[in-house]
């Protein structure tokens, strides 16, 4: 009988295995989260998976434990009667899973480092040609431009692979297709040339944005203005879309503001042009009956310099 449990014990011996690297969705890291259990009981694996080897593991944040902490910490729990085996790396590398390389973490990555490129637009990221790594990849990085030019891009990767105990660096390239999405004011239905907007013809409405398409993304901006072509329901609006507002149009009176040195006169012109505070257009000076151009000051005086 005793010759049969040596023989059995031989067979079936306990072994614990440290992992080289192990994902987690935990900011607490146990020995249960990197280890592999093969013929331990369950009592022994429940005192040594509970075990805590840190806190506080935040998203690209890494921990590496050395060989010999962990044989420190798993020497504790040799059972007196048997024994376990104990198979363990020069390093063990644990980090979130949101770390880890597959084709939605880097999706998700690149799609928020675009994003920041992008004030107020959503941006999302399809993978054309996600590599096909089967080695173990430790760590990524991804050379991210700095303004999105395309709507097709290559992205540069960095990345490390650990083999027998050594870490690697290689480089790979990942071609992904950009979609960005803007949330902007559409008509709530079809509007038509002369109509001047209001805020209850308008409604917020997350869009695909289409490259060279600038759509007006403020409600303000539009309510109180012409149309200058008709739209159909759920359509967004460029700024072409709406009549420009004149502060002056052509053909009204305005005061002609001519300064010289620090004397001011005030003389009665017509416009001979549309335009908004700011544009500098032509107007009749009714001293010599010639056009001069002058700055709008506002919707009734026109400063020649």
């Amino acid at each position: 009988m005793l010759l049969i449990f040596v023989a059995l014990q031989f067979i079936f011996a306990s072994e614990i295995q440290i992992r080289d690297i192990t994902y987690t969705g935990s900011n607490v890291i146990t020995l249960n989260d990197i280890a592999n259990f093969k013929d331990v009981s369950s009592q022994q694996k429940k005192a040594i998976g509970s075990v805590v080897l840190a806190k506080d593991l935040n998203v690209g944040v890494e921990r590496a434990f050395s060989k010999d902490s962990l044989i420190n910490i798993l020497k504790k729990y040799q059972p007196k009667n048997g024994r376990i085996t104990f198979v363990i790396p020069e390093v063990a590398t644990v980090k979130r899973v949101e770390d880890r390389f597959n084709k939605e973490n880097v999706e998700n990555k690149i799609a928020v480092d675009l994003a920041k490129t992008q004030s107020g637009v959503e941006v999302k990221v399809e993978t054309v040609n996600f590599p096909d790594i089967e080695e173990n990849i430790i760590d990524w990085e991804l050379q991210v431009p700095n303004q999105l030019q395309s709507s097709h891009l290559v992205i540069p990767m960095k990345y490390t692979v650990r083999s027998h105990g050594k870490d690697i660096e290689k480089s790979e390239s990942i071609s992904i297709k950009v979609k960005l999405y803007q949330t902007i004011p559409v008509v709530k239905e079809n509007t038509f040339q002369g109509q001047r907007l209001q805020a209850e013809n308008l409604h917020l409405q997350k869009i695909e944005m289409v490259r060279g398409q600038l759509y007006v993304s403020n409600i303000q901006d539009i309510v109180g203005k012409k149309l200058k072509r008709n739209l159909r329901q759920g359509d967004a609006i460029k700024s072409t879309d709406l009549e420009k507002e004149y502060t002056i149009r052509a053909g009204e009176s305005v005061v002609l503001l001519v300064q010289e040195n620090d004397i001011k006169i005030r003389l009665e012109g017509t416009a001979k042009q549309n335009g908004s505070t700011g544009d500098v257009i032509r107007v009749n000076n009714p001293m010599n009956n010639r056009l001069v151009f002058g700055t709008i000051n506002s919707a009734s005086e026109v400063e020649v310099k």
